[in-house]
């Protein structure tokens, strides 16, 4: 293949990225098996530097987070490993409760206009064995004004445990545009791999701001004819679980704020989640948009610099 075929491959291989709208973020944990995520700068999208990094207050014998093999989910375009994650909080500090943290800054490429649609997704897997080790466990994927602690908004609970009644608990999912949750009873189950994607209107403008969570199973996926696109009405009427909620102040989606995958658990007990392919969009069609691989990227990016050369 000559130089300038592969210049024009290298375009086209990047455009498709963001056809249909654009793939502003994405996270696929293409890393190193058994290492943790911390240090990491792979995905697409993200600041140079902006590296994944690890905290929270959790300090179980059991707790800890790595690389591990990537989830799968019918058709969806799918890369690399996924990210692990155990905590069973020790009660440092008189605590009953603890977190566990994987947080990465958001970035340049986040930073939307006024009444931007935002669309968000990811792939999740609650790797408990039993429902009796997952007694007031919770995981969040959020935005927040910092790494470990600070304002959370654009909330998604994948799956909640009771905190107050473990005989009447509910596996819930739920979504919130500010650090609040709206919630569902609907059931989620164990050991079965998840898809979860959430609609939030009117991005950085105050009033009328709601945001919209579906929880998707292979079955499914599968029943909806995706070919030609993916519209909320194909979500509305194939879903496991799904929870809206409405938010009437002005909640800003900033380059300094940092993504977190979080896995929260009751002193004594241990919780495991995964996660995988996270998508930050502006079209609900980019959910499937295949990314290209890395080393496909840096491959046909130089191609098109050795051309530019070769003309100077």
């Amino acid at each position: 293949m000559s130089l300038r075929a592969m210049a024009m491959l290298a375009a086209i291989t990047t455009s498709s990225v963001i056809a249909q709208g654009k793939v502003l973020l994405y996270e696929g944990f293409d890393y190193t098996p058994g290492q943790s995520v911390a240090g990491n700068e792979g995905g697409f999208g993200w600041d140079a530097g902006d590296a994944w990094q690890v905290g929270g207050d959790a300090g179980g014998s059991s707790t800890g987070e790595e690389i591990g093999g990537g989830l799968t989910f019918a058709d969806l375009p799918t890369m690399g490993g996924a990210l692990q994650m155990n905590t069973n909080h020790n009660g440092q500090g008189g605590q009953q409760v603890g977190n566990l943290t994987a947080a990465r800054r958001v970035g340049s490429n986040a930073v939307v206009p006024v009444s931007t649609w935002l669309y968000t997704s990811f792939l999740f897997q609650k790797r408990n064995t039993a429902q009796d080790d997952d007694i007031r466990g919770e995981e969040v994927v959020q935005i927040s004004t910092s790494a470990t602690a600070g304002s959370t908004k654009f909330r998604h609970r994948v799956k909640n445990r009771s905190w107050t009644n473990n005989a009447t608990a509910h596996d819930k999912a739920g979504i919130g545009y500010n650090g609040s949750i709206t919630g569902t009873a609907d059931a989620v189950a164990l050991q079965q791999t998840y898809l979860a994607i959430a609609e939030f209107a009117n991005v950085n403008k105050s009033g009328d701001q709601q945001a919209k969570i579906w929880i998707l199973s292979e079955d499914d996926w599968n029943a909806i004819d995706h070919s030609d696109g993916l519209s909320t009405a194909d979500l509305n009427a194939n879903h496991t679980a799904t929870a809206t909620s409405a938010w009437t102040g002005n909640v800003m989606l900033n380059a300094t704020d940092f993504l977190q995958m979080e896995v929260s658990t009751e002193f004594g007990k241990i919780t495991r989640v995964t996660y995988d392919e996270f998508r930050l969009m502006e079209s609900l069609a980019d959910i499937t948009t295949p990314i290209p691989e890395p080393a496909t990227l840096v491959l046909l990016g130089a191609a098109g610099l050795m051309v530019r050369c070769r003309r100077a």
